[in-house]
């Protein structure tokens, strides 16, 4: 297995992939994290895509998610920082998982967080 630089047809952004003897990829979805297998046909020389690697995944931006929360962005960071809603990276902006926001919103507890010492 070698790692090969590659470019997203759709954003023009490169990504990392890694490619085995029988030429298949191994791919990880920009925003889900899962690793996706690309089947290489010999037969017709192309790609057989799998339908979860194109699922549309909802993402907001880091202003957005304060408004869902109705908090400051401040707080978004920190949120952000100690893992309670994972930011991710696409063409360099951060976003969130809509649903993520939503879940958070959903289940968290009122009030002031905690401060850490």
């Amino acid at each position: 297995m070698k790692e090969i630089l590659l470019t997203c047809p759709f954003t023009g952004g490169q990504f990392s992939a890694t490619i085995d003897a029988n030429n298949n990829l191994y791919v990880t979805h920009p925003i889900t994290g899962e690793t996706h297998k690309i089947n290489y046909n010999s037969s017709i020389k192309k790609y057989n895509l799998p339908a979860e690697l194109l699922k549309r995944v909802e993402t907001v931006s880091l202003a957005e998610a304060a408004k869902i929360l109705d908090v400051s962005r401040q707080r978004i960071s920190a949120i952000a920082q100690n893992g309670t809603i994972q930011p991710r990276t696409v063409n360099g902006q951060t976003v969130f998982v809509l649903d993520e926001v939503l879940e958070y919103k959903e289940n968290r507890k009122p009030g002031a967080p905690k401060k850490e010492s």
